[in-house]
């Protein structure tokens, strides 16, 4: 699994990536630095970041996105390339999105 990430600098972002950490130690599984791919705030350079990821021969089986937007780029890009979910990739995320009244 990967993680995409927008920022190292917010301390959301690495709360998320410290209980993700926490559960792969929890999990006794290795942590790799290469697991936390570095995302930016442009929609076409992330497509291609997703896109390259996805296209490669180690695919991963799954994307942990730390924030929504991440996580529905990744949905555009699985679509574009004929990858499903969640038998391909699982994909997970936070949502950033604030709750509208009911």
């Amino acid at each position: 699994m990967l993680i995409l990430s927008l920022s190292q600098q917010t301390s959301i972002n690495h709360k998320r990536q410290q209980g993700y950490s926490d559960a792969l130690a929890k999990n006794k599984i290795k942590k790799s630095d290469s697991i936390i791919v570095q995302c930016t705030n442009d929609n076409e350079k992330d497509n291609l970041i997703i896109k390259k990821l996805l296209s490669g021969k180690k695919k991963p089986d799954g994307i942990f996105a730390s924030v929504e937007k991440l996580a529905i780029a990744t949905y555009h890009v699985c679509n574009e390339l004929k990858i499903k979910i969640p038998r391909d990739v699982k994909i997970i995320s936070f949502s950033n999105l604030r709750q509208l009244p009911c």
